[in-house]
Order: C-alpha cells, then sequence, then structure tokens
C-alpha cells in the first residue's frame, strides 16, 4: 500500500470510530445575572471554545484543562444553552450543553440634569480605537491577583443603574461602577496588564486609561485628573496609573471603573471578586 493510501485508510478509520468520551465539564456557573460573568472549566488540552446567545468565546489551555470567562450582557434574561465544543483532529468535534439560568435583576434610577443633546460627541475615530482595544484579546495570561482600584473610598452609583431624565425617560445605563474619594487620590490598575490605550483631555472620558489584563479581560479608568502611565508601558497593582479627578463629563471628583470581557461592560466590582484568586 502506497503513503497516500495508507493516509487515507487511517483517516476513514478514525472517522468511523465513535467518540469514546463525553467532553467533561469541571466547572460551569450556571445561575448568574445580567452584567455578571460565566466562568468556564473542562477537562481538555485541545482547543475548546464556548458559544452563548450566538457569540463565541476562546477557552484557553493550562496544561491538561481549557479554561475562560463568558460575559453576560446587560439585556440577557431568562434560560440560554452554554455549547461547549471541543475541536478534534479528522473528528467531528465534541460538544457538551449547559442551560445557564439568568434571573432577573431590577436596577435602580437615576435622576440626571443633563440631557442627551448636553452629551459631549467623541469622535468616530476615537469610538472606534476605544471599541477596538475593548473587544480585542490576547492569549497572554498577566500574573496578579485582582482588587479595588482605591485603596479608601466609597462608591456612589453601581453598575447597571439607569440614568433617567426629568421626565424618567431612560437615557443610558450605567456601564461601570463610580467611586468618590478626595481630588487627587492615587488610582491604581486592578491587576497586573499593559496600557494599550491612553485618553488625554476627552470631551465625556476625560483623562482616561485602558488596561489590558490578557485572556479578553479589561480594566478602564475615567475623569481622572492626571494620567501617570502611558501607552505600551507594563504596569503592576502598586504602582499608580493616575490621580481620582473630575474631567470629561463628570459632576464631582470620583473614578468611573469599567471591567469588559471580550468588548461586553460586565459589573466591576462581581467582576474582580469572581477573578480574584482564580488561575485565568
Amino acid at each position: 500500500m502506497t503513503f497516500p493510501k495508507r493516509i487515507l485508510v487511517a483517516g476513514i478509520f478514525l472517522l468511523a470510530v465513535p467518540a469514546l468520551y463525553a467532553l467533561e465539564i469541571i466547572k460551569v456557573t450556571d445561575y448568574t445575572f445580567p452584567g455578571g460573568v460565566i466562568k468556564v472549566t473542562v477537562n481538555s488540552s485541545r482547543i475548546c471554545e464556548a458559544e452563548f446567545m450566538g457569540k463565541m468565546y476562546p477557552l484557553f489551555k493550562d496544561g491538561k484543562i481549557s479554561s475562560g470567562y463568558v460575559p453576560v450582557r446587560l439585556d440577557m434574561r431568562g434560560k440560554a444553552p452554554l455549547i461547549i465544543r471541543e475541536k478534534r483532529f479528522l473528528r467531528k468535534d465534541s460538544t457538551t450543553e449547559k442551560m445557564i439560568t439568568i434571573q432577573d435583576k431590577k436596577f435602580r434610577q437615576s435622576r440626571i440634569s443633563v440631557g442627551r443633546e448636553s452629551i459631549p460627541e467623541v469622535s468616530v475615530e476615537s469610538k472606534k480605537k476605544i471599541a477596538l482595544n475593548l473587544g480585542s484579546f490576547t492569549k497572554k495570561k498577566y500574573s496578579g491577583d485582582f482588587s479595588e482600584p482605591l485603596k479608601k473610598s466609597v462608591i456612589s452609583s453601581g453598575f447597571g443603574v439607569r440614568r433617567v431624565d426629568k421626565r424618567g425617560k431612560t437615557l443610558w445605563q450605567h456601564k461601570g461602577v463610580d467611586f468618590v474619594a478626595p481630588l487627587g487620590t492615587e488610582v491604581f490598575p486592578v491587576s497586573s496588564g499593559k496600557v494599550i490605550q491612553v485618553l488625554k483631555e476627552s470631551p465625556l472620558h476625560g483623562n482616561a486609561v485602558i488596561i489590558e489584563h490578557g485572556r479578553g479581560v479589561k480594566s478602564f479608568y475615567m475623569h481622572m485628573d492626571e494620567n501617570l502611565c502611558e501607552e505600551g508601558e507594563m504596569i503592576t497593582p502598586d504602582r499608580p496609573l493616575g490621580t481620582l479627578g473630575s474631567t470629561g463629563l463628570s459632576t464631582g471628583a470620583h473614578l468611573h471603573l469599567g471591567i469588559y470581557l471580550f468588548g461586553v461592560p460586565v459589573d466591576p466590582i462581581y467582576a474582580i471578586k469572581a477573578l480574584r484568586r482564580e488561575e485565568m
């Protein structure tokens, strides 16, 4: 038998052999809420991905297991299947499914005096760059635990709060958490990472910084008085990235912190707890 024929026969044999095992789930967060994160861990060292609500999210290999996080959007409610797929050479992909329950959550309202027409315009180029940086990801895993960005502060506005006008009409939903502290308070990164964008005097975000933490996780710090880091710089949680301020669209000294997972905003407080001491 010639060599090409041997390969063909071997391929046909592999396709004919049924899978001897089902993809084993080690851990899946099966009960969550809008703005939450789903932790997925499977017993596989092959290429794996998770499909949720029509979107695909990569899982990352660590030895003999693969794991990752799936974001839950603010508009998600009810039950939906999470499909985990393992890529298999010359065989049909192995899949397993887990039903995820997304509990309904009532977000409080906050009346503001600023109308939609008063919100400053951000250039198309700036919007595109921010969206690209928040949505991109690297397989690299940066070391370090996760913690809140200020050593001492008070939360003035939580994630998901509905900003409404004087008539009660929702203008937008808050996609981060606002921390109040004295002007000039040092702001620290929530974890180690790479500074991928620095905004200076943006009419909306003010002085702001975006940090890449690896594997789809980004943090966004807005309205700072001063930026203390540069694009491309590696940064650790023990070094301040800026100081708290009131730049951009802001009514007082505070820090707006956003945590994004594959470009989707998630609850920063919950995300920090979920990511803390976790092997990404």
